[in-house]
């Protein structure tokens, strides 16, 4: 979507810069895309709650499998001392 927007400006401006052309004018119309870090400052805080999200689910599955290590090895020793 954003490329498509990117494409209609540039078709307007070379549209404009071909009107001032005809006018005589030696007007110049220039676009820059915006080089700023808003993108990126976006994609950071949206990685953000992934990373927070990855590194819970981390912990609760390293608990999950400890808890179930401890389990087994009891259920071992008593069907040991049986």
């Amino acid at each position: 979507m954003h490329k498509a927007r990117e494409d209609f400006v540039k078709a307007k401006i070379k549209q404009l810069q071909q009107y001032y052309a005809e006018l005589g004018d030696e007007t110049v119309v220039s676009y820059e895309e915006e080089q700023t870090s808003e993108t990126e400052d976006f994609i950071q805080e949206y990685k953000k709650p992934q990373l927070e999200m990855s590194a819970s689910l981390f912990i609760a599955t390293a608990l999950g499998i400890t808890a179930l290590a401890f389990t087994a090895a009891r259920i071992i020793m008593r069907q040991s001392c049986v």
